[in-house]
């Protein structure tokens, strides 16, 4: 267990509470998606399911999200986007660290990308 599942699963239940780091809205898999959050950063595989995901709305201001991977030569990023407007969409593999900034309600469509 990593020092951000183990954060997160000491004050998620605080978070929850308050309505600000999950959806009720789950994946098919059963797994929360990503919700709204300053700097909400999940890790795929443990704190939601690889796959598909797009904005529940379109962006109105300035969303940008990253892509991580740790490997041999550290942390690298994979992807990233900054948003100006329409939905914005990304696709996370199992491992991939995903976090986004002013990008409103995600959704997992239920599309598993294939394994890296």
């Amino acid at each position: 267990m990593n020092v951000r599942t183990a954060v997160a699963m000491l004050c998620g239940p605080a978070a929850i509470a308050i309505g600000v780091v999950l959806h009720p809205a789950t994946g098919d898999q059963g797994v929360p998606a990503p919700a709204e959050a300053a700097g909400q950063t999940w890790t795929v595989g443990a704190d939601l399911p690889p796959g598909r995901y797009e904005t529940t709305a379109d962006v109105g201001g300035h969303c940008h999200w990253e892509i991580t991977r740790t490997g041999p030569a550290g942390t690298e990023v994979v992807a990233s986007d900054l948003v100006r407007g329409g939905r914005a969409t990304v696709t996370l593999r199992i491992g991939d660290v995903f976090t986004a900034h002013r990008c409103g309600t995600w959704h997992h469509t239920g599309t598993t990308p294939p394994a890296a």
